[in-house]
């Protein structure tokens, strides 16, 4: 399972994008939110073992790179977003 999340308005019809602020992956019990660098400048990707901390209050993306870079390479697999 995996989405997207954007800005309340719309910023630009012709380039959706613009107006995106982060992406998600939920895989095997983690979860990957991935900021858009453009809107969210400073933040870094976030990674929980959602099966152990459902409430997402303990970020293990520095303990665990390479879930975070499985689940990153994942989401580019996937995402497709709706405009050309």
């Amino acid at each position: 399972m995996s989405g997207e999340c954007f800005t309340h308005d719309a910023v630009d019809l012709d380039r959706p994008e613009s107006g995106l602020r982060w992406r998600w992956i939920v895989r095997d019990g983690w979860k990957l939110i991935l900021p858009a660098a453009w809107n969210e400048p400073g933040t870094r990707p976030e990674l929980y073992r959602i099966v152990d901390d459902p409430f997402e209050r303990s970020d293990l993306a520095a303990r665990h790179p390479r879930q975070v870079d499985r689940l990153r390479r994942q989401l580019e697999k996937d995402w497709k977003p709706a405009w050309p």
